[in-house]
């Protein structure tokens, strides 16, 4: 994350949550509830970053909705939007924020020219003086116009290749501390590995 000024006006805000700690949203059970699970707290900061600074836009990201049980799915995106907690009556649901228009929507990602089969939603808040909830809905109907507009591409495609420079750095570094030709050839294999698998975590 990175910090913004706190006297400079926000024009775009991007961010991402977990989902998961929202199955469970009963807090008068004596387990954990999202109300003191550590889990919940991206989502909260998120919320009241943007109750506080005010964007015009903000597009937020979902991150694992597409892990819970489709069962559990309309009540954790009913609570995101709409949710407050039973104890104190605190807001917690996006549309709670005053001034904000709020669509969701789901993107295939195969669909957007993506090598991955799982789904991201997504929740687009857009500030009342910059279109609400009119701006809003049309960002999310746009997204879903784009779907198989964009070139597919294969796992390979987004993957380095084995000289690109990046790759070819930190396999130097890896490699000064290998004692035997065996050793380096591994920590470059490694290095790759680990590379491929950080950008494919961004898609």
């Amino acid at each position: 994350s990175c910090e913004a000024p706190a006297l400079e006006d926000e024009d775009l805000f991007l961010a991402s949550f977990p989902s998961t700690p929202y199955q469970n949203r009963d807090a008068s059970r004596s387990r954990q509830s999202c109300f003191d699970d550590p889990r919940s707290l991206p989502f909260w900061r998120i919320r009241r970053h943007i109750d506080l600074r005010r964007p015009r836009a903000a597009i937020l990201e979902v991150a694992d909705f597409e892990e819970l049980p489709e069962a559990a799915r309309p009540g954790v995106l009913g609570f995101l939007m709409e949710g407050s907690d039973p104890r104190t009556g605190a807001l917690w649901g996006l549309r709670k924020i005053p001034g904000y228009g709020v669509a969701a929507f789901d993107l295939p990602l195969a669909a957007y020219g993506l090598p991955r089969a799982e789904s991201r939603v997504h929740i687009v808040l857009v500030r009342e003086d910059a279109g609400g909830k009119g701006a809003a809905d049309a960002v999310a109907g746009l997204s879903r116009a784009l779907a198989g507009a964009v070139p597919t591409c294969t796992a390979q495609d987004v993957m380095f290749e084995n000289d690109d420079a990046r790759l070819l750095e930190v396999a130097r570094v890896r490699c000064s501390s290998a004692s035997s030709a065996g050793g380096a050839a591994l920590a470059q294999a490694v290095a790759k590995q680990g590379l491929d698998e950080e950008l494919l975590q961004h898609f």
